[in-house]
Parts: C-alpha cells; sequence; structure tokens
C-alpha cells in the first residue's frame, strides 16, 4: 500500500511540474481527467509487444497457406471508401481498416499485425478496468488469464466486424466505471464516445450498453450516479456521436439494420442448434484460463470459487458480477426471447471481464507469486503454440474446405494483367461472386473499388446496365460454382464485354489441390471503341 501511495505520488508530482510549464497550462483539465492512463500502466507495454509478436509470428508460420478470410478482406474493401455505414454492418471496423492501410503496405502481415494490435488494445482495457477493481497482481492475473483464451489469441487474428470489440468493450468499460465512481463529466463523456463506437462496431453492442444498465442500477452508489450528470452526459454524447450514422441508415433504407435482423429471421431449430453451439463454445475458451487459476492457486481455488459465489450476492460485489455475466447472460435472452441465431463470433468479447470479476468476488489475496507461475503457464503455452504452428499450418492446408483455398491472389493478379493488355489503364472497378471481388480490391496491384453486384437488404439495388456503361468500365468474376453470377452479368453487360473462363489451381509447399474456375467479364470503359 505504501509502495502504491509512493507510486501515485510521484505521477502527481511530475503532473504537477508539466501543468507549471507557460504552454501546458492552457490545456484543458479535462485531458488529465480522460486521458491519463492507469497507474503503471508502462509496466505492461513489454508484455504487450511479446504478445504481438507471438500472435504476428503464430500468424506467418500457421496462417500462410491461403488467401485472406474473406471477412478481413471485406474491411479493406469497405474501407477504402469511406462512407458513414455498409450494407451489412455499421462502419468503425472498416474505418480503423482503411486508415490503417492509408499508410500501411497491403500484405497479410500488416493485417494480421492490425488484428494483434487491437487484442494489445483490448488486454490494456482489460488492466485499466481491473485496476478501478483489484490491486495490481490482480490486475495482471486478469490480463493473463485473457492471454490464454481463444478470444484475445488464436480467434483475434481474424480481423473482422467484431475484432474491434475486443479492444472497444474493455475500454468503454473502463471509462464507464470510472464515470460511475467518480460522477465527473469528462469521464461520463468519454464513456459516451467509447460505447458509440462499440455500437458503430456491431449492433451487438447493445448488450454491453444494457449491461451498463444493470451494472448502475446494481452499483452501491446508484442514486447518487443517476442524480449526477454523468448517465445523462454519457447517453447525449453517445447519441450526437452515433448521428451521422443514424441519418445514413435512414437515408439508405436502413439496410444494415435489416440485415442484423435477418439474423432473427432463421428457424427455431437451426437458431437453437446455433446458439447453443456458441454458447459452448464460449464457455469452453476460458477452459484453459481456469485451468491456469486452478494450478496457480492449487488448493486454494475451490475455496475462491465458494467465495466468488457467495460473493456475487453482496451489493459491493453484485455489480461487478453482472459486468462478468451481463453480455453473456443478455445474449442467450436475446435467443430466447426473439430466436436471435447467437453463434460463436458475436460472443468474442463476452468474457472479457470475468477473470477480473472472479479475483475481486473471491477476495483474493494474489501475490506476486502467483502472476510468475501464471506468466510461467502462459510463456509455455505461447511457446508450444508457436512450435507447433507449421504443422497446423500444413495441416490446415490438407484438410480445409475448398473454398477457404481459393486463390484469390492469383485471380486479382491475372485481372490486373489481363485489364492493363486490353485497355491500357488502371482497374478503377470490380465485382461478381463477392468473396472473390473484394479480395481483388485487396491483391490488384490497382487496388480497384468493389461494386454491389446484388444487394438483399435495404435500398442498394442491383447495378443496371446504364451504370455499369457510366462508370469508367467493370472487370466482373464469377466463379463457375455461382451460375446466378454468370447469367446476371451476361445479362447486364450484353455484347460489349470481352467474356473468358480461367481456371487456378491452389499451391503450397510444392502441394496442389483441385483447380477452381472462374468466367471474368470486361466491360469497357466508354472511352474504349468497341
Amino acid at each position: 500500500m505504501a509502495s502504491s501511495e509512493r507510486q501515485s505520488g510521484a505521477i502527481e508530482r511530475s503532473f504537477a511540474t508539466l501543468a507549471a510549464l507557460p504552454l501546458l497550462r492552457r490545456i484543458p483539465a479535462w485531458v488529465d481527467e480522460v486521458a491519463r492512463p492507469p497507474t503503471s500502466l508502462r509496466g505492461l507495454l513489454p508484455f504487450l509487444a511479446a504478445y504481438v509478436a507471438f500472435l504476428a509470428g503464430y500468424a506467418a508460420l500457421a496462417q500462410g497457406w491461403g488467401p485472406l478470410h474473406s471477412d478481413i478482406t471485406e474491411m479493406w474493401a469497405w474501407g477504402k471508401e469511406f462512407q458513414l455505414g455498409y450494407n451489412k454492418h455499421p462502419p468503425f471496423a472498416a474505418w480503423l481498416a482503411g486508415g490503417w492501410f492509408a499508410f500501411m503496405p497491403r500484405a497479410h502481415w500488416a493485417f494480421y499485425l492490425l488484428a494483434a494490435l487491437n487484442g494489445a488494445a483490448g488486454l490494456a482495457g482489460v488492466w485499466a478496468v481491473s485496476r478501478l477493481v483489484v490491486d495490481r497482481p490482480g490486475a495482471w492475473a486478469a490480463v493473463l488469464a485473457l492471454a490464454l483464451t481463444p478470444s484475445f489469441t488464436l480467434s483475434a487474428l481474424k480481423y473482422n466486424a467484431n475484432a474491434p470489440l475486443l479492444s472497444l468493450w474493455p475500454w468503454a468499460t473502463y471509462f464507464f466505471v470510472r464515470s460511475l465512481q467518480t460522477r465527473t463529466a469528462w469521464s461520463s463523456a468519454a464513456a459516451g464516445l467509447a460505447a458509440a463506437a462499440a455500437l458503430l462496431t456491431k449492433y451487438y453492442s447493445v448488450v454491453l450498453l444494457g449491461t451498463f444498465l444493470c451494472v448502475a442500477l446494481l452499483h452501491p452508489d446508484r442514486r447518487r450516479y443517476f442524480l449526477s450528470v454523468a448517465p445523462y452526459v454519457a447517453a447525449a454524447v453517445g447519441l450526437v456521436a452515433i448521428g451521422p450514422h443514424l441519418w445514413w441508415l435512414y437515408a439508405d433504407g436502413f439496410s444494415a439494420i435489416e440485415y442484423a435482423a435477418s439474423k432473427a429471421s432463421y428457424g427455431a431449430g437451426e437458431a437453437l442448434r446455433d446458439t447453443a453451439d456458441g454458447a459452448l463454445r464460449a464457455v469452453a475458451s476460458v477452459g484453459l484460463a481456469v485451468a491456469a487459476f486452478a494450478v496457480v492457486f492449487g488448493g486454494q481455488f475451490p475455496v475462491m470459487l465458494g467465495r466468488a459465489l457467495a460473493g456475487c450476492r453482496e451489493p459491493g460485489i453484485a455489480w461487478v458480477a453482472c459486468l462478468a455475466a451481463g453480455p453473456f447472460l443478455l445474449s442467450m435472452a436475446a435467443y430466447a426471447f426473439g430466436n436471435v441465431r447467437v453463434i460463436a463470433s458475436y460472443l468474442l468479447p463476452v468474457f472479457f471481464a470475468l477473470p477480473l470479476a472472479f479475483l475481486a468476488a473471491a477476495r483474493t489475496d494474489v501475490s506476486v507469486l502467483h502472476v510468475r507461475r501464471l506468466a510461467v503457464i502462459v510463456a509455455a503455452v505461447w511457446a508450444m503454440v508457436l512450435l507447433a504452428a507449421p504443422v497446423i499450418g500444413v495441416i490446415s492446408w490438407h484438410t480445409s474446405r475448398a473454398g477457404w483455398l481459393e486463390p484469390r491472389q492469383e485471380v486479382a493478379a491475372y485481372a490486373t494483367e489481363l485489364w492493363h493488355a486490353r485497355f491500357g489503364r488502371r482497374l478503377r472497378f470490380v465485382s461478381g461472386s463477392e468473396d472473390v471481388a473484394k479480395a481483388v480490391t485487396f491483391y490488384s496491384a490497382d487496388a480497384p473499388s468493389y461494386l454491389l453486384l446484388a444487394s438483399f437488404f435495404g435500398s442498394q439495388r442491383r447495378m443496371s446496365a446504364d451504370e455499369a456503361r457510366r462508370l469508367e468500365g467493370v472487370l466482373f468474376i464469377c466463379r463457375n460454382l455461382d451460375p446466378w453470377c454468370i447469367d446476371m452479368v451476361a445479362r447486364l453487360v450484353g455484347g460489349d464485354a470481352v467474356r473468358l473462363e480461367q481456371s487456378f489451381t491452389p499451391t503450397f509447399l510444392g502441394f496442389t489441390r483441385p483447380a477452381h474456375h472462374f468466367t471474368l467479364f470486361a466491360q469497357p470503359p466508354r472511352s474504349v471503341p468497341r
């Protein structure tokens, strides 16, 4: 305790010294209130650097056998065209990808690095909120436990519309808890802004906001909180932040809302099967972390479990338990009352607060020795995963479905070369089978824009023949397995387009898999003689 007080005193003296400088006197006090990280966050940075190196190393060794997942290239295809929303999702995940590749090369490693940094930011957020609830060793234990879960390791490498929730949910929670504890306007504004970013990433984040409401109602200071400006400032800032997207939704015919609502339109049997599978996977994902705690705490662990279950009923701890369990329980309620199909990828971030809530409810004195043992387990698991990564890559190549091996890089190179040879200019627009066309926007040296060939949501509609001719030429790429795409494009372009078929064979380390067959239509630019 004395050490912690000395550290806090040193930090306060440092800030006081900086504030004495004439130029810094003008900085508003809220910068310190909102932006100053928790005590000793710098001590976490070496671990986060090791975490990023581990994920990047695993991706290089185990995932170099095929193209990027279609969800990943979708983020690029959307992000390069800055919009206030997209036909399937709100825009924030795509904005992050677009901003990242504004200065990073379009390469697999760059996307995996973005995913790893996103996970690291999430662990930093877990550390931050943990320091508001438990002591420093407890915060370390919470972070190390999550470093053993698939959500914050291998699953985090797929940067899709769900991935940024790994970082946004913990930081939104951090500012919310600070707002709950301090009731200051600036912490509340930051909480509203972070919550808005989460909603702009995935509408599913409504379960986090519902959890916040439950937490506020359970908190011992709830009366003072709701009588203060804090919740109303947070709500106002959040509404202002999502306002432009709400305007876009209206103008676009609520396409993204319709897409989200379509997830509740499955039959009862399919919704039950997929939700049960997702729930079991989510619970199983914390199994290794639980086992690590059992090893580290030994015979004390069963006692901790009993204390944690009892502590959840205490007024001072119930709100922390709600923080940990709320997102998962509300997700299950969405299935139970709305037939929402809750798949495993939706549940990626739901248990981020579970370790810290367990430690807070168990009221366990986490020692430095416990943290060191947990760190050894994490290092050992990471080392084993890295050693197995090349074998995992080879096995994945031989056992993956054909669609995961689609030679999209080769398709993109061929399509770009074809366009240059035929028309002598840059490829500007690409369309066709969605996953392939979006991948071409990433892999082609020309970085063409993706055009939606068909949409089943909102006001977005199929491209017309006139629209195709008005553009500076369009290259349509259809899988031969998608006859609807070939028929639609053939009617769209008429006899003006160059049509040809091409096959590509996936290869990896000398191995080959069955060829993939495509039909390409090159709709000439208007200025090219027909």
